[in-house]
């Protein structure tokens, strides 16, 4: 068996569960099985925390690559070198404000951070489909960032909606008043399926609640470590 690369757990953010979208009933899981089955739920999953084996290679610099959002880049690699461990409970607490760096690129509408799927997709999409399977995700990445420029473009933030534009463009896809017709009337089977494949949010836990939960774990084996 090859070596466990990587181990994630699912998140308490915004004071509710996140869970990735992995097989409930197994903590041990290879990176890429023949059909690329776990690398494709890799790539929707909610990856911001984890424990990683480093390579030499991945040292300095090279750890995070040139990716905007290197979270899913260092998980997606190293998953890929091998098999990656998941706990199916709630052991990382994201604390969130209206001031942070990401809160402030959502508040914006950041073409950057949501083009950042796409460029993971076109870095080890390869590795883990077969050529047909490759485009075809790419198809759905690039429909994704499509729609959000029809949607800003109707709503008038035109500004939102150029960027994203010249984002795609930069990225090698200029596309034509064709493909966004293509992708709008992809829109609801698009949404039908996001909805059917999304993963359970939930339950609500403050972070009051999380480190009493902490304590109570650490405390049934350490008990010396925890205050009552």
């Amino acid at each position: 068996m090859r070596q466990v690369q990587i181990v994630l757990s699912d998140d308490v953010y915004c004071n509710m569960v996140y869970r990735a979208n992995l097989l409930s009933d197994r903590n041990l899981l290879p990176g890429i099985d023949r059909r690329g089955t776990f690398s494709i739920a890799l790539f929707s999953g909610f990856l911001t925390n984890f424990f990683v084996r480093i390579h030499d290679e991945d040292r300095g610099p090279r750890f995070c690559g040139k990716f905007l959002l290197p979270d899913p880049y260092v998980v997606i690699r190293s998953a890929l070198r091998g098999e990656f461990g998941y706990l199916h409970e709630p052991l990382v607490y994201t604390r969130t404000h209206a001031e942070s760096q990401t809160s402030k690129m959502v508040r914006v509408k950041d073409a950057s951070m949501l083009v950042a799927h796409l460029r993971l997709v076109k870095e080890f999409g390869r590795s883990c489909w077969d050529e047909a399977d490759y485009k075809r995700v790419i198809d759905l990445n690039v429909g994704r960032l499509a729609r959000f420029v029809l949607r800003w473009g109707i709503s008038g933030q035109w500004e939102a909606a150029r960027v994203m534009s010249g984002q795609l463009a930069g990225e090698g896809f200029r596309l034509k008043w064709g493909d966004y017709v293509r992708y709008a009337i992809g829109w609801p089977v698009y949404a039908i399926r996001k909805h059917s494949t999304r993963t359970e949010i939930g339950p609500h836990v403050d972070e009051h609640a999380f480190e009493g939960a902490i304590c109570d774990m650490v405390a049934g084996h350490h008990p010396a470590n925890c205050k009552t």
